[in-house]
C-alpha cells in the first residue's frame, strides 16, 4: 500500500510591481512495511516425520534454452567431432561388448529439442557419460580420449553458473583416483604399484592359513615376471615359511579404478548434490540431507551440528599448535577465514618389537623391543559450519626410558 500527501506552499516576490507566485508540490510516500514482509510457513523441524515434500519443478524450455549454447559450443570446437554422431561397430569393433549405454551429442540435441530432460541434472548425466564413456573404452594416449578432457574442462567451465542458478552446487563429476598399491615384492624387498600400473593379484580363499591371513596378496609387473619358476612364495611375514602358490592361480589387472563422489539427495526438493560440496554427513543429520534453498524457502529448522572439534579434549600440545597457526593465518592470509582447531585426537603407549630377523643381524646388543608414545594429530576448518579435516600426522615419540640409539 502506498499513501500520497500533497503539500502546497505558496511564496510571493514583489519585483517592480509584479507578483509572481510559485507553487511547489511535495510529494510522501509511505510505504506499508508489513505487505512486504514474505509470508514465511511455520517453522519445523528437518527430523519431523510430517515434514513435507516439495519435488523441484523445472521448465523444459528453460533446460533447453539454458543449455543448448553450451552443448552447441562443445559441438563446434574441433574436439567436438569425435562426439557428434553415435559410435558405430564399423568405427570401433567391440565398443558395445564395453559401454553399456553409449551417448553423443546428437542424441542429446535431439533429447533437448524433445524437452525430453525434466531437471537440468540428466542433462548433465548425459554430457558426462559421452565422456565416461570415450576414457573408459580409449587410452589415455590417444586422440579421442584427450578430446574428452579438454571438452569436459570447456562444459564444467560453463555449466557450473547455471546449475547454481537452478539450485545445485554444480555441474561436475567429482572421481577419486586410484591410490598407490603395495607390492609384496620378492626376497623380502617391497615396492609400490603406480596409478594406471599392470600388476598381478591372488584373492586368498582361506585367510586361516598360517602366514597367509590377507584376502588379496599383490605384485606388481616386474616383480611378477622376475620370477622365472611356475610357482611364487607368498607371507605375511618374509622370516616365517612362506606359501608357495602357482602363477596360474593369480590374474592381470590394472590400478586404474576410480571411485566417483558420492551423490546425496534432499529429502524435500529431490535435487542431487555432491556429498564433498555440501559437506553432508548421515552421523550428524541422521534424519537426511536438506539443502540451503529448502532451509530457507520453506523454513526448516536443521539439527545442530553437535560434532564440533573444538569441544574435543585440549592438550598443552594442541593448545601450542593451535595458536600458532591461527596466529599465522590472521597475519598472511584472509581475515575472514575459518577457525583452524587442532586436536590430539589419540595417544597412547606402545612398544616396537624387534624383527627376528634384525635381531640376529645386529646381535645380542639390539633390546626386544623399543617403549614409545604414538599420536594422532589432526588439523580441522571450519567450513559452513562443518569442521573439515584438512592435515592429519602420526608421530612416534621416544624419551629418555628408551633404550639406545632412540634414547631422547
Amino acid at each position: 500500500m502506498v499513501k500520497k500527501e500533497e503539500i502546497t506552499k505558496e511564496t510571493s516576490l514583489n519585483n517592480s510591481n509584479n507578483k509572481i507566485t510559485t507553487v511547489e508540490i511535495v510529494k510522501s510516500e509511505k510505504t506499508d512495511i508489513e505487505s512486504t514482509k514474505p509470508n514465511l510457513l511455520p517453522s519445523i523441524d528437518a527430523s519431523s516425520k510430517s515434514l513435507p515434500k516439495y519435488p523441484a519443478v523445472f521448465s523444459t524450455e528453460d533446460i533447453r534454452e539454458k543449455m543448448t549454447p553450451i552443448l552447441r559450443h562443445m559441438y563446434d570446437q574441433e574436439e567436438g567431432a569425435w562426439f557428434r554422431q553415435p559410435v558405430t561397430e564399423a568405427i570401433a569393433p567391440g565398443y558395445f561388448d564395453i559401454i553399456k549405454y553409449p551417448m553423443d551429442f546428437s542424441t542429446i540435441f535431439k533429447k533437448l529439442d524433445e524437452n525430453q530432460y525434466l531437471t537440468p541434472f540428466q542433462f548433465c548425466e548425459d554430457i558426462w557419460l559421452v565422456f565416461n564413456n570415450t576414457w573408459t573404452f580409449n587410452k589415455k594416449s590417444q586422440r579421442v580420449y584427450k578430446a574428452g578432457v579438454k571438452l569436459a574442462d570447456i562444459f564444467m567451465e560453463n555449466v557450473d553458473s547455471i546449475m547454481k542458478e537452478y539450485g545445485y552446487c554444480c555441474g561436475r563429476q567429482y572421481v577419486f583416483l586410484p591410490p598407490a598399491m603395495f607390492c609384496y615384492g620378492i626376497g623380502g624387498i617391497c615396492c609400490t604399484i603406480p596409478r594406471d600400473g599392470d600388476y598381478f593379484v591372488y584373492n586368498n580363499p582361506d585367510s586361516s592359513r598360517n602366514n597367509l591371513s590377507g584376502d588379496k596378496y599383490t605384485f606388481c609387473k616386474k616383480c611378477f615376471d622376475s620370477v622365472k619358476s611356475d610357482y611364487i612364495l607368498v607371507g605375511d611375514d618374509p622370516a616365517q615359511t612362506l606359501a608357495e602358490l602357482s602363477k596360474s592361480e593369480f590374474h592381470q589387472a590394472k590400478n586404474d579404478h576410480q571411485e566417483q563422489e558420492t551423490m546425496i539427495d534432499c529429502i524435500v526438493c529431490s535435487r542431487r548434490f555432491h556429498n564433498i560440496c555440501v559437506l553432508y554427513h548421515e552421523h550428524i543429520w541422521p534424519e537426511g540431507y536438506v539443502c540451503k534453498l529448502c532451509v530457507q524457502q520453506y523454513n526448516i529448522k536443521r539439527k545442530e551440528n553437535r560434532y564440533l572439534a573444538h569441544k574435543l579434549t585440549m592438550t598443552d600440545l594442541a593448545n601450542t599448535l593451535q595458536q600458532r597457526v591461527n596466529e599465522f593465518l590472521r597475519k598472511e592470509c584472509d581475515p575472514n577465514i575459518g577457525r583452524v582447531t587442532i586436536r590430539v585426537l589419540a595417544a597412547s603407549d606402545r612398544v616396537c618389537e624387534v624383527k627376528p630377523r634384525l635381531k640376529k643381524h645386529f646381535g645380542p646388543q639390539i633390546p626386544d623391543g623399543y617403549p614409545y608414545r604414538t599420536k594422532a594429530i589432526f588439523a580441522f576448518q571450519e567450513i559452513d559450519g562443518v569442521d573439515v579435516v584438512l592435515f592429519g600426522m602420526h608421530v612416534q615419540e621416544y624419551d629418555g626410558r628408551c633404550p639406545a640409539p632412540n634414547t631422547r
